[in-house]
């Protein structure tokens, strides 16, 4: 091989590690947080408020003590996730959203108009589409993140959300069949 084309092979190859280096890692001041990471704690935060609303609204409207259980621990849960999440969002110097979307809250607002029984069936497909979305999130922050303490967000609520979605699976299941 011809000292030029070796040259260019490398001029290549080192173009190519910077351009990807250029995509992937955060602009420098911004504390190391891309904007997959910034993206990631807005809409986890967004999620772990609307799950804190729907766990009390669950609580207060729920007509079995599974589904008024379910929304104490999301409840519980959401608080000690969203405290960690704001904290590091704090640190890092990322704003976070005031409260959750303009869809969560409509979503909040139809499921407090439902009556009895309607409201649980609703509210639990609501939750499992919700807690199906954080594992989603979870796994593309784990994925395509930069921030290991962010990472470190999903990477620790991953687990409190999927046993959440067992329960829910679970609480809808016993409805199909009691009422089936």
């Amino acid at each position: 091989m011809s000292p030029r084309v070796h040259n260019t092979g490398i001029a290549a190859v080192a173009m190519a590690v910077v351009l990807t280096l250029a995509v992937t890692l955060p602009a420098s001041g911004q504390n190391e947080v891309s904007r997959q990471d910034r993206q990631f704690l807005a809409t986890a935060h967004q999620g772990h408020l609307a799950e804190i609303a729907a766990g009390k609204l669950a609580q207060a409207k729920g007509t079995t003590e599974t589904v008024r259980s379910i929304g104490a621990t999301l409840v519980t849960d959401h608080t000690v996730l969203d405290s960690s999440l704001t904290r590091t969002a704090r640190q890092l110097k990322v704003p976070l959203p005031a409260g959750p979307s303009a869809d969560q809250k409509a979503t909040h607002d139809r499921l407090a108009a439902l009556p009895g029984t309607e409201f649980d069936q609703e509210w639990l497909t609501v939750m499992i589409d919700g807690n199906q979305a954080a594992l989603a999130l979870d796994e593309r922050q784990l994925q395509d993140g930069f921030s290991a303490r962010i990472k470190h967000l999903a990477r620790t609520a991953t687990p409190i959300t999927h046993r959440h979605l067992d329960r829910l699976l679970h609480a809808q299941a016993s409805q199909v069949a009691e009422t089936g």
